[in-house]
């Protein structure tokens, strides 16, 4: 109550209601929380990128020319017809392995050269947005945000 009253000592009259402007202070104020969580809590994690985006492209290197050349025999084994006539096509063990080898890639792949994952960005968001979401009563009485998530919800 008492930053509404000083709004309302420091704003001109009538030319910004006090919830509109503790409301547009809040989206500065959510920023700065934002920024400052991620400098204060992600950037120190940004000290294993190089060691983590080295060995990744090493790798993807790596295993993508033995792909490559694995490929390239299979192919010519059993698309160009280089197989032997008595060489089975059910049971052999290339196709397992091609698709092993496949599987091997994607994993090198996908991993991250970053530490920083999804869910830690949405548990650190959800923890600096909701302290501020009874400041949102300020600007939007309860009953007009439910009437709105209704709204969205049923699609209207």
């Amino acid at each position: 109550m008492a930053a509404i009253s000083i709004i309302e000592r420091t704003a001109p009259a009538g030319s910004v209601s006090a919830g509109t402007a503790v409301f547009a202070a809040t989206y500065r104020l959510l920023a700065m929380v934002l920024v400052a969580s991620g400098a204060l809590f992600i950037a120190p994690l940004l000290v294993f990128t190089d060691k983590l985006l080295g060995p990744r492209t090493q790798g993807v290197g790596q295993y993508g020319n033995f792909v490559a050349r694995y490929v390239t025999a299979f192919e010519a084994k059993w698309t160009r017809g280089a197989a032997r006539e008595g060489d089975a096509l059910l049971g052999t063990a290339d196709v397992p392995s091609l698709a092993a080898l496949d599987n091997a890639i994607s994993i090198v792949k996908q991993m991250r050269w970053i530490t920083v994952g999804s869910r830690l960005q949405t548990t650190m968001t959800t923890a600096a947005v909701v302290p501020f979401l009874p400041l949102l009563l300020l600007q939007y009485p309860i009953a007009d945000l439910s009437k709105k998530f209704i709204m969205r919800l049923v699609g209207l």
